[in-house]
């Protein structure tokens, strides 16, 4: 009986959630852009069907929200969502948003300069000195480290 209760409840999940198992995933934080530029939070598709962001919320802790508009984002696409004076210079957590629930939510540290965003590198996210909105960040592969040839 209770794995009947059990599969009745996870079908009913997925009915009423469909997008539930959608990868979408912030992928680098710009949050000190020069003065008269934007500051941005890219957004990557990692699932292998296309996602509509329609309903995706950013915000940060102030819950200062950008809605995202309706845009079909395909397998292994950026999308770059730009604003203006939301995201603290001195450190702030991103939320990425979805009816009401957080699906991922993101710290970056205080201190990063303008020359600097705060980017997902495999599973880790790290302080890089490129910037490369809408771009898979090469700046990840640089800083790997080099294996040493020993004699």
């Amino acid at each position: 009986m209770l794995k009947y209760v059990l599969f009745l409840c996870l079908c009913a999940f997925l009915i009423v959630s469909p997008s539930a198992f959608a990868a979408i995933h912030i992928s680098e934080i710009y949050p000190v852009p020069e003065v008269g530029n934007y500051e941005w939070v890219e957004i990557v598709n990692t699932a292998s069907s296309s996602v509509n962001l329609q309903g995706y919320v950013l915000r940060d802790k102030a819950l200062h929200t950008l809605l995202l508009p309706h845009i079909i984002l395909e397998e292994g696409q950026f999308v770059i969502a730009t604003s203006s004076g939301v995201l603290n210079n001195s450190g702030d957590t991103v939320e990425l948003v979805l009816d009401g629930n957080i699906l991922e939510s993101v710290t970056y540290p205080t201190g990063l300069s303008i020359l600097e965003s705060y980017t997902l590198c495999g599973d880790q996210w790290m302080i890089i000195d490129s910037i490369s909105p809408g771009f898979d960040t090469v700046a990840c592969l640089e800083n790997q480290p080099t294996p040493e040839e020993t004699e």
